[in-house]
């Protein structure tokens, strides 16, 4: 008598056990695919586009220096798409995403955009003018930011940041982390900005 209950006990702790198992199965994902994708860029393959606002953004008045001290604003551009790169020398992942931005420069030169590439370096064209040179990268339109005024003015907490302007000069999304900019589907994303400005 004992010995069934024994047995009986056995067999259900089993089943239970089964189904508990099956259960975790089942709700787990199935393979990497079902997971959410990662936000990154930049690490080969098709990554995903800018977050785009649901409503453009009014941008604060921020002023920008050139190499040769000059100063200009965001409005200096106004009627251009903008695509405003924040990064610095320090910045490893900024490193990695300037040749994108530089072909992106090239491939959409014929078009109503204007890429600024805008340096958080606190000592400014003294220490981005030999960076920029040692790793070929002399073609990029390169602003500065040394006090991080505009950084803070926009917003931007982590490097890389880079924000997409409308012909308005409003902010129409932004990207945090790198990114390979000459791929297609931005390619696309910024030739429809460009041929809806007025």
């Amino acid at each position: 008598m004992n010995e069934n209950r024994t047995t009986k006990r056995l067999v259900l702790l089993v089943v239970f056990s089964v189904i508990i198992i099956l259960i975790v199965v089942i709700s787990a994902p199935q393979s990497s695919k079902d997971r959410a994708p990662a936000r990154g860029g930049g690490g080969g393959g098709e990554s995903v586009l800018p977050t785009l606002h649901e409503t453009p953004r009014e941008v604060p008045a921020i002023t920008l220096a050139d190499g040769e001290g000059e100063e200009a604003t965001l409005a200096t551009f106004k009627g251009q798409v903008g695509v405003v790169n924040f990064w610095a020398t320090w910045c490893a992942p900024c490193i990695r995403e300037l040749p994108s931005l530089m072909r992106l420069a090239a491939t959409m030169k014929d078009y109503n955009l204007v890429l600024i590439a805008l340096s958080q370096d606190s000592q400014g064209a003294e220490t981005v003018a030999p960076f920029l040179e040692k790793n070929r990268l002399s073609g990029l339109p390169v602003f500065y930011d040394p006090k991080g005024a505009a950084a803070r003015a926009l917003h931007v907490s982590s490097l890389p940041t880079t924000l997409l302007i409308d012909a308005k000069g409003r902010e129409v999304g932004r990207f945090e982390g790198a990114y390979e900019w000459d791929q297609p589907h931005i390619l696309g994303l910024l030739q429809e900005l460009t041929e809806s400005a007025p």
